[in-house]
């Protein structure tokens, strides 16, 4: 089975959304750092991380306390920036990246919902940002830390039956 999203994009996905994550001001982060704290292999993350600096989703900066951190917000970071600095342009189908591709192209009948298809897919990847990531996370990070708070926790102390009925126990 094929998948349309390979480890690299999810890798860089991940990369992106834990630098996200990390104290506002945007702190300078090691590639050996991030590779280490998300479980990733190093080289493989390097490879990553040179394909987001070139596409301008990631800064480096070089010297002793050298690293890398994000260009710009994540919320201005899309699904699509990050997959197509990574693989190249989110193509659905053969037949979306131009004519004479496929030898069934004319009269395909296939050909325009697959090109709906794409669109959709597309700005799917547009909408949703590392902030957006980002946000989720912490907000999931918040519903766990309540969960065992005794603060937030509802006793029931009437059955169903004197709910019904109005009375309590």
């Amino acid at each position: 089975m094929s998948k349309l999203v390979t480890k690299g994009s999810d890798y860089a996905l991940l990369l992106l959304s834990d630098l996200a994550l990390q104290p506002e001001g945007g702190e300078v982060q090691s590639v050996h750092e991030m590779a280490e704290r998300n479980q990733l292999p190093e080289r493989f993350i390097a490879n990553i991380v040179s394909k987001l600096i070139h596409a301008g989703i990631l800064a480096s900066k070089r010297g002793f306390n050298g690293g890398i951190q994000l260009a710009r917000p994540s919320d201005e970071i899309s699904f699509r920036d990050v997959i197509e600095a990574v693989e190249g342009p989110v193509v659905f189908m053969d037949c979306q990246k131009g004519p004479s591709l496929c030898c069934h192209e004319v009269g395909c009948s296939m050909k325009g919902l697959w090109g709906e298809i794409q669109g959709a897919l597309v700005k799917s990847l547009e909408k949703a940002t590392i902030g957006a990531v980002v946000s989720r996370s912490r907000n999931q990070a918040e519903l766990d830390a309540h969960a065992c708070d005794p603060e937030h926790i509802t006793l029931r102390t009437e059955t169903p039956h004197e709910q019904k009925e109005g009375r309590s126990a």
